[in-house]
């Protein structure tokens, strides 16, 4: 098991690393790359690859052998893309909702979160 850092695993994941048969169980590596999100009760199976900045959305499950391409978001029962944001996008998204609760945060009666 390999996780990158900055990454976030979510209450309740499940990280299955073994394949079993009748006759044997063989372990098998899974990769987190960094700044990956893998959300509530969602599943990687064995083999499975998130590559950097790849989100998982909650109650999800990536198959076996699958590879999550860095800045994908993917989710469902067997996770399929949903969209794939270029890092300056998240940078400016991130930008906005920090000045936006700045914003608020300055006005009288509120308070910061």
């Amino acid at each position: 098991l390999i996780i990158g850092p900055n990454s976030v695993l979510d209450y309740d994941c499940y990280l299955e690393q073994h394949q079993k048969t009748s006759t044997k169980i063989e372990f098998h590596p899974i990769t987190i790359g960094s700044r990956c999100v893998l959300g509530q009760r969602s599943m990687l199976l064995h083999s499975s690859n998130l590559g950097d900045g790849a989100w998982v959305y909650p109650l999800s499950a990536v198959p076996p052998n699958e590879h999550v391409d860095p800045d994908e978001a993917v989710g469902g029962v067997l996770a399929v893309s949903y969209y794939t944001q270029e890092p300056e996008a998240i940078l400016m998204t991130a930008t906005k909702t920090l000045r936006a609760r700045t914003d608020d945060a300055s006005k009288p009666g509120k308070e910061a979160v």
